[in-house]
């Protein structure tokens, strides 16, 4: 492993055996600052990045542990069909940590970040999607004709458990809350805090390669320079990694990647998106190149979902029927629809939600017939066939996944697991 990431629910006790074997073997760790962990005793233990800003308004609270315990609980008191909190539980929470923001322990915390080179990614484009998704302008956003239509409807907050219950007011609380974090990027810039540039692709309307681009934007309206926040997506990264002899900046002999710009970003930070060529891999793409491949994203994105008609055929006949329209589909070459192995799972894992093991079985035998060197696609059969209770051919099916591909870890355990029984 290069690194080890933490996430919010990661219990106290098991954080610092993490710190404390990740510092014996020589590897970082980094993520979110857990729940139950001040983002002082983050920095100080040795987390080498925080993302997201996680934890740091807590902890400039007078009342973090009064916090700290409120999110535990409320953690702690989901209803089993629960993933979060309700909003209603976490309302109060919020509204205490904006209330009871203090200046001087934010001051305190930021030294600490400075002096155990603690870096930030804030990925102010996801901060912000979560606190403006209910403004229609980022669903009209003109990017998402480069989405794919899985994309475009897991983006929908409507379906997406972390937003489906949240109201006006939420929203209201939730814009406060960023508008915070954005006066917080600004603090730890003048207080010498070192920051690296991302994203959290693939989150609602943050888009790949565009974002980075909104990023840089918003850092700059946080207070860092056109300068500081190019020096966040180039130069940062590269020392972060322990890179910085290879990449990073544009020196003789270091990987000669780079983006060729018809303005100046240092006048304006959006000039960024004013892209003459990019030379990557050795190979130089101009505009037009560019362009064209936009173009194909943008026709492929456009396909509809084979998934979601074959699921249709299956409800209102069977799913022969499905698998025969596929079928007819694929030697055709028809364009229209994605034909891809990821909706042949995608639709397989529908089935096994809906309690329909046998009609999985059959959409993932297609699928393993249309992609047989896939590890993934006998992954998916084993497990629906788990699923029908048979245990010979869920055997056989993880068997051959884990001959494509030895580090299928998920096979090699149920392989184990099955073996033993």
């Amino acid at each position: 492993a290069e690194f080890i990431k933490v996430l919010d629910l990661v219990p106290r006790e098991a954080y610092f055996a993490i710190a404390d074997e990740t510092k014996k073997l020589g590897i970082p760790f980094a993520g979110h600052v857990p729940i139950s962990v001040s983002a002082v005793e983050a920095s100080d233990v040795g987390q080498k990045s925080i993302e997201h800003l996680t934890g740091i308004l807590q902890t400039c609270s007078t009342r973090e542990e009064d916090l700290r315990t409120g999110r535990e609980q409320a953690y702690l008191n989901r209803s089993p069909d629960q993933r979060v909190p309700k909003p209603e539980q976490m309302r109060p929470l919020t509204r205490m940590m904006l209330e009871t923001f203090d200046k001087e322990k934010a001051a305190v915390l930021f030294e600490h970040f400075k002096r155990n080179h603690t870096w930030q990614c804030p990925t102010l484009t996801v901060l912000r999607t979560i606190a403006f998704l209910d403004d229609s302008t980022f669903r009209n956003d003109p990017r998402i004709k480069y989405m794919p239509s899985s994309i475009r409807s897991a983006w929908n907050p409507k379906t997406d458990f972390r937003f489906k219950e949240k109201t006006a007011e939420d929203y209201d609380l939730a814009r406060k809350v960023y508008k915070k974090q954005v006066e917080l990027v600004g603090m730890m810039r003048d207080a010498g805090v070192d920051f690296i540039a991302g994203t959290d692709v693939l989150n609602p309307y943050c888009f790949p390669g565009f974002s980075l681009h909104d990023e840089l934007g918003l850092l700059v309206k946080a207070g860092l320079t056109p300068m500081e926040a190019l020096q966040a997506a180039t130069r940062n990264p590269a020392m972060y990694l322990g890179m910085s002899d290879s990449l990073g900046t544009i020196e003789r002999g270091k990987v000669a990647d780079f983006v060729l710009l018809d303005a100046n970003p240092l006048e304006d930070i959006s000039n960024t998106t004013k892209i003459a060529a990019v030379m990557t891999g050795g190979k130089f793409f101009d505009r037009f190149e560019l362009d064209s491949m936009l173009a194909t994203v943008q026709r492929i994105a456009s396909r509809k979902s084979i998934a979601d008609l074959m699921l249709k055929l299956i409800e209102e006949q069977n799913t022969e029927t499905a698998i025969k329209r596929y079928r007819e589909l694929k030697a055709a070459g028809d364009e229209h629809y994605d034909l891809s192995e990821s909706e042949l799972i995608s639709l397989g894992y529908r089935l096994l939600q809906t309690k329909r093991a046998k009609d999985a079985i059959a959409i993932f035998k297609l699928n393993t017939e249309i992609n047989p060197q896939s590890s993934n696609a006998f992954d998916s059969l084993g497990e629906a066939y788990l699923s029908d209770g048979d245990k010979e051919l869920a055997i056989k099916s993880y068997q051959r996944s884990v001959e494509l591909d030895p580090n299928n870890k998920n096979g090699v355990e149920k392989l184990k697991s099955l073996e033993r029984k």
